[in-house]
């Protein structure tokens, strides 16, 4: 397992194009942010520059990365 595989918008494809151009993790920490968006677009690079992870199949996150559950609000439903 690879940091790159949990970052939203790096699949396969991606992470290889990376790992061709940059050959160690290390060395894609340390190019810019041009330098990425060249290669895996813009969005994706800054995602991988801000270190995002992914959210959890309802897309919440708490405040450390962690997926939870949110209870919608129903009128008229006490809640438990």
């Amino acid at each position: 397992s690879s940091p790159l595989d949990d970052i939203p918008g790096i699949g396969p494809k991606r992470k290889a194009a990376l790992l061709t151009r940059y050959k160690h993790i290390q060395n894609i920490k340390n190019a810019s942010t041009e330098e990425l968006a060249r290669i895996i677009g813009k969005k994706t690079a800054l995602r991988l520059k801000k270190g995002e992870r992914p959210k959890n199949k309802r897309g919440f996150k708490d405040s450390r990365g962690r997926g939870f559950k949110k209870r919608p609000k129903v009128k008229g439903q006490r809640p438990k």
